[in-house]
Parts: structure tokens; sequence; C-alpha cells
């Protein structure tokens, strides 16, 4: 929805919701496929908001804040509106450990950038989604 010049206002209860989604997991199972779901879970909610802004038409801050304002009522229906602790040391250190001096998200954020880089520059799917960002009806008369 970003990239297409809509608005997600929905990000930060979607946090919410995969953070708390994976400590309880975590707690059922490893953390890794706990982590895993709450991806899943995360690309659902944005399918779920790209269908509504683009097949269902309405406009994607009003189709956000509506998915906002429910998943973040589902992290209150989770969590009871109570802190959750993380318990795994691995997962743990996702979030907090270090390889060497450098912090560890800072790896995965580095990660993380040079692949949707180059998804976005070195893929036909990532040069239209950013020409679509810029002007849909050029985008289509260009073909």
């Amino acid at each position: 929805v970003i990239i297409g010049a809509g608005f997600d206002i929905s990000v930060g209860s979607l946090l919410a919701l995969t953070a708390a989604m994976c400590i309880g997991l975590q707690q059922h199972m490893h953390w890794g496929f706990a982590i895993l779901l709450v991806l899943i879970v995360g690309a659902l909610v944005g399918m779920l908001n790209g269908f509504l802004a683009a097949k269902i038409h309405i406009p994607a801050i009003i189709a956000t804040l509506g998915t906002m304002t429910i998943v973040r009522g589902l992290v209150y229906l989770y969590t009871g509106g109570y802190p959750l602790y993380i318990d795994s040391p691995g997962f743990a250190f996702i979030g907090q450990g270090y390889l060497g001096l450098i912090p560890f998200p800072v790896i995965i954020l580095i990660i993380m950038v040079v692949f949707w880089q180059f998804i976005l520059i070195r893929t036909r799917f990532g040069r239209y989604a950013c020409a679509l960002g810029g002007n849909k009806e050029a985008v289509r008369l260009s073909g």
C-alpha cells in the first residue's frame, strides 16, 4: 500500500499483534516457527489491506484505519491489556544480541535493506510497484 502511493496506518497495530502473538506462540513451539507464523499473519493482513484498496476501491487510508482498529482490538483481547515478557534466550537474541561488536538487529536491517533494494530495483515486479506509486494511469498507458 505504501509504495503504491497509499497510506498504511495499520502497521503499528499490526506490529503489536505480531509481537504479542510471537511471544505467546513461543511458549508452545520453537520460536523460529512462531516467527514464521506471525510473518504469515502480517502478510495476510497486508494482503487484506491491498485487496480493500485495489479491488474494493476503498481509499487506502480508510481501509487501513479499519484494519488498524480491528487489529488493535485483537491485541487487547490477546494480551488482556497486560505486558508480555520474552523468556526464550534465542528469541531475545534477535532483538538484543550482538555478533562481535555489531548489534544483531543492525545485521537484520542491512540484510533486509539489501534484499528489498534488489527486489525493487532489479525485478520487473519491483519496478512496476515503484512506477505504480508515481502515477497509475501513466503505468497503464506505458504497458
